[in-house]
């Protein structure tokens, strides 16, 4: 919309995108070098991602590796988990290169 020579309110943008993660359409990341959160649209099941810090590009996990984890936690607990989040940051190999 920029490009096209729109007049955009930010707030408004991230407004919308905040009420979209309420409504679970979106999900909301931290992306903790840039201090800076960033938003992507909400998978069925829960996803685990790879995070660029550099280029904020994002990486889906295609397995849950802490499965065998959570069910020992919930025992020991006794909560009863029905989700989790799990983030990992770093640099992506194209970043990496550029370094």
């Amino acid at each position: 919309l920029c490009e096209q020579g729109a007049e955009i309110n930010f707030s408004t943008v991230y407004r919308i995108l905040e009420n979209f993660t309420q409504k679970g359409l979106t999900e909301k990341s931290f992306l903790t070098d840039a201090r800076k959160y960033g938003f992507v649209l909400h998978a069925l099941g829960h996803r685990h991602r790879l995070i660029c810090l550099r280029c904020h590009r994002i990486v889906e996990v295609d397995h849950c590796p802490i499965t065998d984890f959570e069910e020992q936690l919930a025992d020991k607990t006794e909560f009863a988990i029905v989700g989790h989040n799990l983030e990992w940051y770093g640099y992506c190999p194209q970043c990496r290169k550029q370094k």
